[in-house]
C-alpha cells in the first residue's frame, strides 16, 4: 500500500506542472465545448416539449366542437404524446451526462490537491488513508506456495480505481 501511494505521489510530482496544463487546458475546454452544445441540445428538446404542449393543446380543444373524427384525434395525440415522451427522456440522459462530466472533473481536480499536500509520504497513517483512499478490495489468493497470487484493488477518493502500470 505503501508503495504505490508513493509510486502515485511521485507520478503527480514528476507531472504536476503536465497534469495542471493538461487539466486546464484540455479536461476544462473540451468539457466545456462538449457542455455547451449539450446544453443546446438540451434546450432544443425543451422548446419541442413546450411546442407540443401547445399543439396537443390545440386538437383536445378544436375536438370539443367534433372538428376531428375521433380516430384523427387519436392518432395525432398517440403521435405527439410519444415524441413528448422520447424528448423527456433525451433530456434527463443528457442532463445526466452533464452533470457526470461536471463532477468528474471537479473529484480529478479534488484528488490532485489532496494528494499535492503532501510533501513526502514515508510512512501510513489513518489520516492519509482516510484523505487519499476510498477502499481496498482484496481478492481470493490464487495459487499454492510460490505460485500464490492474491490480487489488491485500490480505489482512490474521488477518482476510484487506477490503472496498476
Amino acid at each position: 500500500m505503501l508503495a504505490k501511494l508513493q509510486k502515485l505521489k511521485a507520478f503527480v510530482d514528476k507531472y504536476s506542472d503536465d497534469l495542471n496544463a493538461f487539466y486546464s487546458r484540455y479536461l476544462h475546454q473540451s468539457s466545456d465545448m462538449n457542455s455547451r452544445s449539450q446544453y443546446q441540445e438540451v434546450e432544443k428538446y425543451r422548446r419541442r416539449v413546450r411546442e407540443l404542449d401547445s399543439i396537443i393543446k390545440k386538437p383536445v380543444e378544436q375536438n370539443a366542437p367534433g372538428s376531428l373524427t375521433d380516430e384523427r384525434f387519436a392518432t395525432l395525440s398517440k403521435e405527439y404524446e410519444s415524441e413528448h415522451r422520447d424528448l423527456i427522456g433525451k433530456i434527463e440522459k443528457l442532463q445526466a451526462l452533464l452533470n457526470q462530466k461536471k463532477n468528474s472533473l471537479q473529484n480529478a481536480e479534488n484528488f490532485l490537491e489532496a494528494i499535492g499536500k503532501h510533501t513526502e509520504i514515508t510512512e501510513l497513517s489513518a489520516p492519509l488513508l482516510h484523505e487519499l483512499v476510498e477502499k481496498i478490495v482484496v481478492h481470493a489468493a490464487v495459487g499454492v506456495g510460490k505460485a500464490r497470487t492474491q490480487d489488491v484493488d485500490i480505489h482512490w477518493r474521488f477518482i476510484g480505481l487506477l490503472p496498476d502500470k
